[in-house]
């Protein structure tokens, strides 16, 4: 039995799509009986709870519609910063260029399935330090998108 790539792509793509929605219900806490739900006719919470401040989360997290760009509240976190010198790195492998990454200025992330960041970073070269604007997509895989100067 042959499996097509389209047939092998719906597959993955139906498989996505039920995980993103155990997800998101997950995450917000929806959909299910037990301790701690909600209330409300089988478990269900209520019909106007978006998300918004649980304890011990960034209380602008899931607040928004879906691929906002939400800001990152420390830009000097490791794997910002890791972020930021995979940005330089496969800037200078592409340009044949010599930057090297000084800092993060600061950020912001989109994404559910799939997660970019865009970063605002400082660099240098052998004569100056410039500010870029990079957009890299993080998840599923590490792909520089965009590397401007600002």
């Amino acid at each position: 039995m042959a499996i097509t790539l389209r047939t092998l792509f719906f597959v993955i793509l139906n498989v996505l799509i039920a995980s993103f929605s155990l997800d998101v219900s997950a995450e917000e806490g929806g959909w299910r009986d037990g301790p701690g739900h909600r209330g409300g006719p089988g478990g269900r919470e209520d019909p106007g709870h978006r998300g918004g401040h649980r304890g011990g989360e960034d209380p602008g997290h899931r607040d928004g519609p879906i691929g906002s760009w939400r800001p990152i509240t420390d830009p000097n976190a490791y794997y910002i910063t890791e972020i930021g010198r995979f940005a330089i790195k496969e800037h200078n492998t592409r340009a044949r260029s010599y930057l090297e990454f000084e800092r993060v200025i600061k950020g912001e992330e989109q994404g559910i399935l799939e997660t970019r960041f865009k970063l605002i970073i400082v660099a240098r070269n052998h004569i100056d330090t410039s500010r870029y604007e990079v957009v890299v997509l993080d998840k599923p895989l590490r792909v520089l998108l965009e590397f401007n100067q600002i």
